[in-house]
């Protein structure tokens, strides 16, 4: 509820275990109100089996929209000025490295 208090209604959620911790967190903020969008190739699990349960049956009952990173880039890209874009993609791609050396390894389902 913090992030109502500062005026943030919109989420966009990224991160690894899709069956548990992404889920989660996307239950709980729409259950709290918050229009909820979910970035699938932002998210992991260890298997084909548990992205599918999570990002194709469980999470479209609770989110707003599941959409990849390059439509979340464009759709906050426009907002802004060419040189703020930049800065956006380059922290997008940061968020991606991150992500990458967290798993460990790229072969991680749902690291590209």
């Amino acid at each position: 509820m913090q992030l109502k208090k500062h005026g943030i209604h919109k989420l966009i959620v990224i991160g690894l275990r899709t069956t548990t911790c992404v889920e989660a967190t996307v239950r709980v903020a729409a259950e709290l109100g918050y229009e909820v969008t979910v970035e699938r190739d932002a998210t992991a699990s260890f298997s084909d089996d548990e992205m599918h349960a999570t990002l194709d049956i469980n999470i479209p009952n609770y989110a707003n929209a599941i959409v990849t990173t390059g439509e979340v880039v464009d759709s906050i890209s426009s907002l802004y000025t060419v040189e703020r874009r930049r800065r956006i993609g380059r922290a997008m791609l940061a968020t991606r490295a991150w992500l990458m050396r967290l798993c460990g390894s790229p072969e991680v389902i749902g690291a590209d």
